[in-house]
């Protein structure tokens, strides 16, 4: 059957036209996005070069900084950076609007439009920079220009990068897009084929029969076709014969080219696009340790630095020619060895003749040693430049003219002229009319050759009008061919030394003026004796006129006797190391004695030559006075030694009566009295206690005055010396019911090196004050830590008082000697006026300060410091301060001192204590009302309206279920009574003031707590009755005095004693030949023989010190160095009279264990019958 020939022929046109429709359209979108591609590609190669060409003006401008100046306006490195920066500012305006000749078309992308805004304002910093150096390249600001571009390059490169980065991401959509299209239209194409083959093959089914005829004839064609072909074989095996022969010219040209690259030192390598290796020459081994065959297929960034990399903007070699940018590069490459080499390499494109890049061949060379020169000569060059423009000296260079070419940064500070606006100009104007032609000449001079260099001095204006001193050091300037150039040299300012030397000059002339107005012979002489100056005075002296004394020597004018001892002295200071000598010299001139006080010293001259100056004085009447002074000295030390033994005498005759008033009241007190007597025997007590205290204010007085006082430094429990106070005072305050209270800091250490006797002294003259000058209300101790240095510790005493305070304007009389602050106050008070001012140079001796504040009608404060030494913390201490068991117990605090409440918080909470405090009984009773239990209740007994005993009732009464224990704090006054018959009531009754290891323990007891504090002593009398028979003693009183004598007896025999009485230092040595005695006591003061004098015979009797019996002087003298005589006499001992009970009974218990430790080591003494 034959085809519907219309009917496939319809079909064949429509499939056809449809067919040729769509790859006309896939074309046109083809060709629209390749040219697309074609613009983001220029764009893109632009856009690249933006950034090489910013980097190539900064390089420019760089290089044009460091020109010689001044730099023409037509350099070629100028016209080079003009020209830059005209593309470079074309380039950019065609990135953003659009350039037909560079073929750039306007991108109205919103993301590019907003990268480059934001770009703009430092592409014109940059811009605008470099025109200013293309308009002046010679500009003073230069630096300011270079440090501009510098800085807006920093950022705009990374943002050129990021518009580089941004171009690329939209081109490669743009390729994604077309991609989507042609896969669309050719699917399209497809569908059409398909749907047209449906069409085509339904009818031809039925018609296959009616192609047979077509076959036959398309077979006929095919037959055709097959000579056509065998011609077309035939011109094909013809092109194989030329592609041979042109191979192998191409092989020739290989082997010719291997040859070169094998034998050349540098680095030849072709690259793949994708950037490995596909060749690398044989010089690589050399270059990099590596074989060729090891970098085949490798990426060549693998070697190259990273900073270098980074620097050019690539992470690979592929990246770095995607763009056909950076062919030239210097990088720095690794070795196979881990070094680096700096490699300078040339990389270009090889194109197939389509002009498709298909390879990169590259060339490399070391460089090494190159970079290494070219960064020594830049290190150089800033070496250079930053000693030139730091050195405070001028460095300036002048044309064979005198035109100055260069001038260092320090000109400007010299002159105040701009170094840059004083190039050009010639040298003398710079220099002052008076100095220039003396320059002039110098400078021919220099220029000639025939000096080499000069220095000299030349004034140089100023910008501010005045000259200033130079000194100028200039050499000429020379080529290597020797041709003279110029001048080159340094400036410096002696402006100051030219100053100098004027004063000099001035003081010159002013210290001849003195010397010539001194009393005084002053001279100078040569080596040779030949004077050289002579002054005023000693030429009048010694009868010379103005100038005589040029053509003498000394022998012509000095007394010869003076004169020969002169010579000694000259030649004691040319042959030894002494350069000055003085002396007196007594000489017999004409029958009378006189004196000279002279004097040598060896100098140097202005020429460096030796010269002695010397001075002569007559002193013969200062001697005579010096003689007189020296005998009224001596008279004067015999009246002080005088008044020194008044005093002593004095101070014994009024000791040795107040020693047995203030002994017998001690031991009538001790008997059984009646109040009255009592009140009366304390009266007189007082009363000599405040005499004797008086008496040693003037001692203590006269031994600070002397010198005497001295130190000593022992271990001291500062506690225990506050309460040692606390205790002395105690009755003294209860009598003027003020309350006396202590507190002490918890940082404050148990023990501290210091003078025990001398910190209790001050103590006791400030609290004794203290409780003096206040009628009511409270006198507080306060002890705190001022440091933190264990190896020094500082304290700080404090002696607080609510008395009658001190006016302003007083207070600066109070350190001074015999000084009241009120005659009303002292005869109201008493006192000698010494106590403060001992106290003061006390506390000085102990390292510290005193200070005081007051306010009249407000009380005073008294503090002073001092050092304690290295910080001593035994065990015993140590367990003390850490035995705290409480576990935060409830407390009631009730008192209506304001003070006492808050010391008593204080130390209860350092116990882990929680207290309330409460101001009265009435307030604290409200509180217990309200239910809340408290584990522990401490109240004062005197309080207005209710006291301490009737608030316990109260509480017994109102609470008689409540098991809290109750502490009484009372004084011992006309109310102890009271308390006595009430205090089952209490767990405790604490006697004022307050101990704090007491009411600790106190505490401790009442909450069954177990505590290691003493407990409080109850009150004992002073001597011990029985005390002889715990120590039995022999005793022998050697006393002058029958009171003194009747006193020892009766205080001895009270504790159990009967000693025997010497009337004087005779009787002593008798009796102590007749009976052994272990303890002497000894007046110093006797007739006969003194106490001093048998000691020394009683040591004679006893030379070994183990049998010898104690000698112990008791004597009324406390004048400085008595106790250090008796001692140094060999007495154990020494006590000052008046003596107390509790002293003598102290010393017996201290030597009785001293005798009792000898005999237990076997130590026995001689007997005597």
């Amino acid at each position: 059957m034959l085809l519907n020939y219309q009917y496939f022929k319809k079909i064949y046109a429509i499939a056809i036209v449809s067919i040729v429709c769509l790859i006309i359209a896939s074309q046109i979108i083809i060709h629209i996005n390749l040219r697309s591609q074609a613009e983001d590609g220029r764009i893109i190669n632009y856009a690249g070069k933006q950034r090489t060409l910013s980097q190539s003006i900064t390089k420019s401008a760089l290089t044009i900084q460091f020109l010689p100046k001044p730099i023409p306006y037509n350099h070629q490195e100028v016209e080079n950076l003009s020209n830059l920066v005209a593309y470079w500012e074309r380039i950019q305006d065609g990135l953003q609007s659009g350039d037909k000749e560079l073929n750039l078309p306007r991108d109205n992308n919103p993301e590019i439009k907003n990268l480059f805004e934001e770009i703009n304002p430092y592409y014109i910093n940059i811009l605008s920079g470099a025109k200013l150096v293309v308009k002046n390249p010679n500009d003073k600001d230069m630096d300011q220009l270079l440090s501009q571009i510098l800085e807006n390059e920093k950022i705009f490169l990374p943002l050129m990068d990021e518009i580089v980065d941004t171009y690329e991401k939209h081109a490669a959509t743009k390729v994604k897009n077309l991609q989507r299209i042609e896969i669309i239209l050719a699917t399209l194409s497809i569908l059409i084929i398909l749907m047209e083959l449906l069409f085509i093959f339904k009818p031809a089914i039925s018609k296959l029969q009616k192609s047979n005829t077509s076959l036959n004839d398309l077979n006929t064609k095919l037959k055709d076709n097959n000579v056509e072909l065998q011609k077309t074989q035939n011109s094909l095996n013809q092109h194989i014969v030329r592609l041979k022969a042109t191979h192998g010219k191409l092989n020739k040209a290989l082997d010719q080219y291997s040859i070169l690259s094998e034998n050349t030192r540098d680095l030849v390598t072709l690259n793949e696009l994708n950037g490995s290796y596909s060749y690398v020459s044989p010089s690589v081994e050399k270059l990099l340790g590596y074989k060729p065959n090891e970098l085949l297929n490798t990426d060549p960034f693998a070697l190259v630095h990273k900073e270098d990399a980074k620097k050019h903007g690539a992470a690979s070699y592929k990246d770095l020619f995607k763009y056909n940018r950076n062919n030239h590069l210097v990088m720095r490459w690794k070795k196979k060895n881990n070094q680096y080499v700096w490699l300078e390499t040339w990389t270009e494109a090889v194109k197939d003749k389509k002009g498709k890049i298909f390879k990169y061949l590259s060339t490399g060379r070391d460089v090494s040693d190159r970079i290494d020169a070219e960064q020594s000569l830049v290190e150089n060059e800033e070496r250079y430049r930053s000693v030139i423009n730091n050195i405070n000296e001028v460095v300036f260079q002048t044309d064979i003219k005198g035109n100055v070419i260069f001038l260092s940064p320090a000109w400007e500070a010299h002159t105040g002229f701009n170094a840059d606006d004083c190039v050009g100009k010639h040298y003398t104007s710079f220099i002052d009319q008076e100095d220039i032609s003396e320059y002039k000449d110098m400078l021919k001079l220099v220029l000639k050759g025939e000096n080499q260099h000069k220095k000299y001095e030349v004034r140089v204006k100023t910008e501010w009008g005045e000259a200033r001193w130079s000194e100028v050091m200039a050499w000429v300037w020379k080529d290597s061919d020797g041709k003279v150039l110029g001048t080159r040299g340094a400036l410096r300012d002696i402006s100051e030394r030219k100053q100098i030397e004027k004063i000099q000059k001035l003081q010159t002339e002013f210290l001849g003026g003195i010397l010539d107005t001194l009393p005084i012979n002053v001279y100078l002489k040569d080596m040779k004796d030949n004077m050289v100056f002579m002054n005023k005075f000693a030429r009048e002296n010694f009868g010379l006129d103005q100038d005589d004394y040029l053509q003498k020597s000394e022998k012509d004018i000095l007394p010869k006797e003076l004169v020969e001892r002169i010579d000694d002295i000259d030649k004691m200071l040319t042959n030894t190391d002494s350069n000055y000598v003085t002396s007196e010299e007594q000489l017999l001139i004409n029958d009378e004695e006189k004196y000279f006080y002279t004097g040598r010293k060896l100098i140097t001259g202005l020429s460096n030559e030796s010269l002695i100056l010397g001075f002569s004085l007559d002193i013969t009447e200062r001697k005579q006075q010096e003689q007189e002074l020296e005998q009224a000295k001596e008279t004067a030390e015999v009246a002080n030694k005088a008044k020194s033994e008044f005093l002593a005498n004095m101070s014994h005759e009024i000791r040795t009566p107040m020693n047995g008033v203030i002994g017998m009241t001690n031991l009538l007190m001790e008997t059984d009295l009646e109040q009255e007597q009592k009140d009366f025997l304390q009266i007189i007590k007082t009363s000599g206690e405040n005499l004797l205290s008086i008496i040693n204010d003037i001692l203590d007085f006269s031994k600070i005055e002397a010198g005497k006082i001295d130190i000593d430094l022992t271990p001291t429990g500062v506690t225990h010396c506050v309460e040692e106070i606390v205790d002395l005072f105690a009755a003294r305050a209860q009598e003027k019911q003020i309350e006396l209270l202590y507190s002490i800091g918890e940082n404050v250490p148990d023990q501290i090196i210091t003078d025990h006797l001398r910190l209790r002294q001050v103590l006791t003259n400030l609290v004794g004050n203290a409780i003096k000058f206040t009628d009511t209300g409270e006198v507080v101790i306060e002890v705190s830590r001022t440091n933190t240095n264990d190896n020094n510790v500082e304290l700080e005493f404090a002696v607080k008082d609510s008395g009658i305070g001190i006016p302003q304007n007083k207070i600066s009389q109070l350190f001074q000697s015999f000084s009241q602050v009120e005659t009303d106050n002292t005869r109201k008070y008493g006192g000698s006026g010494l106590g403060l001012i001992i106290s003061k140079n006390l506390v000085e001796l102990l390292g510290g300060k005193i200070n005081v504040s007051s306010e009249a009608g407000r009380g005073s404060v008294f503090s002073f410091t001092t050092k304690g030494g290295p910080l001593i913390t035994n065990a015993k201490s140590k367990n003390k301060r850490q035995t705290v068991d409480f576990n935060g117990e409830s407390i009631m605090v009730v008192d209506d001192n304001l003070v006492n409440r808050h010391i008593l918080k204080i130390q209860l909470e350092r116990w882990n204590l929680n207290a309330q405090l409460f101001d009265s009984a009435k307030s604290a009773l409200n509180k217990l009302n309200s239910g809340e239990h408290f584990d522990l209740i401490i109240t004062d007994f005197k309080m207005p309206n209710m006291d301490g005993v009737e608030f316990a009732k109260k509480i017994k009464i109102l609470k008689p279920l409540d098991e809290s224990k109750l502490i009484l704090l009372s004084s011992v006054d006309k109310d102890h009574l009271k308390i006595k018959t009430n205090k089952t009531m209490f767990s405790s009754v604490l006697l004022k003031p307050i101990k704090n290891s007491f009411l600790k323990n106190a505490i401790g007891e009442a909450l069954h707590f177990a505590q290691n504090e003493e407990k409080q002593p109850a009150k004992e009398q002073i001597l011990d009755d029985f005390l002889a028979e715990k120590y039995p003693l022999r005793i022998l009183i050697a006393e002058d005095n029958m009171v003194n004598q009747v006193l020892l007896l009766n205080v001895l025999k009270k504790m159990g004693y009967h000693a025997d009485v010497a009337n004087n230092g005779q009787e002593v040595v008798t009796a102590s030949e007749l009976k052994y005695y272990d303890i002497m006591l000894l007046d110093i003061q006797m007739p006969v023989m003194d106490g001093l004098e048998a000691t020394t015979n009683v040591i004679k009797q006893y030379p070994e010190e183990s049998e010898r019996p104690i000698i112990v002087a008791m004597t009324a003298n406390a004048m400085p160095g008595t106790k250090e005589e008796c001692l140094g006499t060999g007495m154990n001992d020494y006590m000052s009279k008046p003596f107390t009970l509790e002293g003598i009974q102290s010393m017996l218990i201290k030597w009785a264990n001293v005798i009792q430790n000898r005999k237990g080591t076997g130590q026995e003494v001689r007997k005597r019958s």
